[in-house]
């Protein structure tokens, strides 16, 4: 059956068979020196419309991108069908879709799915704030902490719980007006460990939730498993490898009603460096990690790397899977790693997978045409391999002294250097099973996406090994006692009312000196509220400081600039306000998404993926009377939120 037949197909599947609902949503991740787009389409790093890789600040204003990365899921069912949920870029279609699944049975309707179409994007210091000036007059809630999406609708037999929050008034129900609740980060203290609950970490978090189950599979044909997966994203604005390290931490929920046996859950990476064509991949089995690097003398002198942190639980099955001497204690290491090719380039076993079964094969450690991997060459019996040494880990390098992946015999070392490979635009894929996956089980899925750079050019591929060892021990200490970097002193300015300002340091440091130009000062994070009596502009200087360091920055102020803040909101114009018939957005930059609401629930959405015009009119002549939040999406991922009432 043709690609264009099959995918005809699925979409008829899908009209009597599911309430197809495609991804639209899109965020960044931006903290640190890494920009990384996220899609709630299962891939990270890939915005095709408009086109935007993820990339690392070098520092010296040039930027090198790990292209695209994505989570690929798949298991047999009790009389072995393939059930399996991929994607890469989605250029050829979806297998996950927006929103929670049915508690009752596993399935989503388009209103769910329409509703849950957003990621919603968090810094700390907002929390930090929150914490801080909650119940203070003039303070407004931000939009993130008001509308968190903390629970779903039990009518609706939506799980009640999801994104995570602390309850701080212990009444079971998110109520941050209230109750004081807020968007829960782990403390970072070593109060909570970071594996021990589905909490939120970094300086930025992302949080989305999507499913297998929304409508047909058209990227891989594979059937349905009926996966919930709550994400999140984050990253550290810190010094060091942080800055250069995204986290990313899947929450598998099993709300189908079919037990998989010989699952595999897998990492799949295109991570460019410069020129595409050029690539080497390696991995290293004791540390979880693969990579690529340039295939010519690291002539870009980086290389990038993702760890599989965290892999899924394993059932009790009398062995030491993740090879710490303990029995039945573990969750899966990574356990396959092999590469493949851009279609057309080398032979057809590693190219790029297209049925279901292909992507099973990969996560597996098999090539297309079924043959197993095999140690040495380009790991296929046809590619100079030793067919009598079965493989596990394509190109380990000297990483696995004790032979794991070759059934406990160690071998001689393997690179594609030792093997005489002939560079392409390499793949690479790790993958962590086989494991089993019942009705209602959860798994949790930790990996980091790391940058290394060698400025010497000697050996990335080390600096790289010392970067992952840096982020697994931070990982597994729940991030407690990260290094001291210097400070930044930046300031945020809202002014809720003519002569009321709120002043916050964004940065987290040890002292704080503010002095507000009208002869006070403070030494609070965030002060109370400062009233300035007449029309005179004054100087506001911050000076932030800790044992590494300090950093001074300061703002003008006045009355007369009445509803100043330094938000994405002065990008962006609604009008007019009241409206009756339509309503008028313009922007500085060309917009990708306009909703409007009636607090969570989606009453009206605009636009589409792809719009390149800075301005939209929206008609809203038929809602009812009432106060909406229009939600603005970028092109460059910048995202305002005003309130508007129709008339």
């Amino acid at each position: 059956m043709n690609q264009l037949l099959r995918i005809l197909l699925l979409l008829l599947i899908c009209e009597y068979g599911h309430s197809q609902c495609i991804p639209s949503a899109q965020s960044i991740l931006d903290v640190n020196n890494v920009t990384a787009p996220i899609d709630n389409d299962g891939s990270i790093g890939w915005n095709e419309t408009p086109f935007q890789p993820y990339s690392i600040d070098t520092g010296n204003g040039s930027t090198t991108a790990g292209l695209a990365m994505s989570l690929w899921v798949g298991g047999l069912d009790d009389n072995n069908q393939l059930h399996l949920a991929a994607m890469r870029y989605g250029q050829v279609g979806n297998d996950y879709f927006p929103g929670p699944l049915n508690t009752i049975n596993g399935q989503i309707d388009s209103a769910t799915c329409s509703e849950y179409d957003q990621i919603w994007k968090i810094d700390r210091w907002k929390i930090d704030e929150f914490i801080a000036r909650w119940g203070e007059p003039g303070y407004v809630i931000p939009w993130e902490i008001l509308y968190w999406p903390a629970h779903g609708n039990i009518l609706q037999n939506l799980p009640y719980n999801l994104a995570p929050y602390y309850d701080t008034d212990g009444s079971g129900h998110y109520n941050p007006e209230q109750g004081g609740d807020y968007p829960f980060f782990n403390p970072n203290d070593g109060t909570i460990g970071n594996t021990s609950m589905h909490l939120l970490n970094g300086d930025q978090a992302l949080w989305w939730v999507i499913n297998d189950n929304g409508g047909a599979h058209t990227e891989t044909g594979g059937l349905p498993i009926g996966l919930e997966i709550r994400c999140i994203a984050y990253a550290f604005d810190e010094c060091g490898p942080l800055a250069n390290t995204t986290f990313f931490r899947y929450q598998l929920v099993n709300a189908g009603s079919q037990t998989l046996h010989d699952a595999f859950v897998g990492i799949w990476v295109d991570a460019d460096l410069g020129f595409a064509e050029d690539e080497f991949v390696q991995c290293d089995v004791e540390r979880s990690l693969g990579f690529n690097y340039d295939a010519f003398s690291f002539s870009n002198n980086s290389a990038f790397g993702v760890d599989l942190l965290h892999g899924p639980y394993k059932d009790n099955d009398g062995l030491d899977n993740d090879n710490d001497g303990i029995i039945d204690n573990e969750n899966v290491p990574m356990s396959r790693f092999l590469y493949h090719n851009s279609s057309g380039q080398g032979a057809q076993y590693n190219q790029d997978p297209s049925t279901a079964a292909d992507h099973y094969s990969y996560l597996q450690g098999r090539w297309l045409d079924g043959s197993p991997m095999c140690y040495g060459g380009n790991g296929h019996p046809n590619g100079g391999c030793d067919t009598s040494v079965a493989a596990h880990y394509m190109f380990p390098g000297t990483s696995d002294p004790t032979g794991i992946g070759t059934g406990g015999t160690p071998q001689l070392q393997w690179t594609e250097q030792t093997a005489g490979n002939v560079p392409y635009d390499r793949r690479f894929l790790m993958s962590a099973g086989p494991f089993t996956l019942e009705p209602g089980e959860i798994n949790d899925i930790h990996y980091a996406a790391i940058w290394a750079n060698d400025p010497s050019g000697l050996d990335p591929i080390q600096t790289l090994e010392l970067a992952d060892d840096y982020v697994q021990a931070a990982f597994d200490s729940g991030f407690t006692n990260l290094p001291c970097c210097p400070p930044t002193a930046e300031i945020y300015l809202s002014q809720p009312s003519v002569n009321q300002f709120f002043f916050s340091s964004i940065d987290n440091a040890e002292e704080y000196l503010w002095t507000f130009g009208d002869g006070t000062t403070s030494t609070e994070r965030f002060p109370a509220s400062h009233f300035y009596v007449n029309d005179n502009v004054y100087e506001v200087t911050l000076v932030v400081s800790n044992d590494c360091g300090s950093d001074t920055a300061s703002i003008q102020v006045s009355a007369q600039f009445f509803r100043i803040e330094e938000t994405q909101e002065q990008e962006v114009l609604i009008y007019p306000n009241p409206a009756t018939t339509s309503l008028t957005i313009e922007s500085h930059t060309p917009l990708a998404q306009v909703w409007v609401r009636a607090g969570r629930a989606l009453r009206y959405t605009t636009l589409s993926r792809g719009t390149q015009d800075d301005r939209a009119v929206v008609d809203v002549s038929s809602l009812p009377s009432g106060i909406y939040l229009v939600e603005v999406l970028t092109q460059n991922g910048q995202r305002s939120v005003q309130k508007v009432v129709v008339k």
